[in-house]
């Protein structure tokens, strides 16, 4: 998936502990949030990838709208994704959909803020 293509940059470890949900330092949550725009950065120099580039730049951001053109399907391919990103956190920490509450649910659906 093209939007873990920034932690290619990242120590293996720092990844393993993000995904383990251990405790992290503040230096290491800056260095792992960095990662979509390092993403964003390589594949904005694609050709026709400038759509996808900014919605992997955004994963992790509540705000920012794009406003090329076919902005209304990019902005929600970035809460599409962003979405998932948060998904796949829940799944990473062993958490099921029948585990979570309803408080938990609306959560992450405010993350994409549809």
């Amino acid at each position: 998936m093209l939007s873990q293509l920034g932690c290619i940059a990242l120590d293996p470890t720092l990844v393993t502990s993000h995904l383990s949900d251990r405790l992290l330092s503040a230096g290491d949550i800056a260095r792992f949030s960095a990662h979509p725009q390092l993403a964003r950065d390589l594949l904005a120099h694609i050709p026709r990838l400038e759509p996808v580039a900014w919605m992997i730049g955004q994963q992790l951001a509540k705000d920012g709208e794009y406003s090329g053109a076919d902005a209304d399907a990019i902005n929600q391919g970035a809460k599409i994704l962003r979405l998932a990103v948060a998904f796949d956190s829940f799944r990473n920490r062993g958490l099921s959909a029948k585990m979570l509450s309803k408080d938990s649910v609306l959560a992450v659906t405010s993350l994409v803020s549809v």
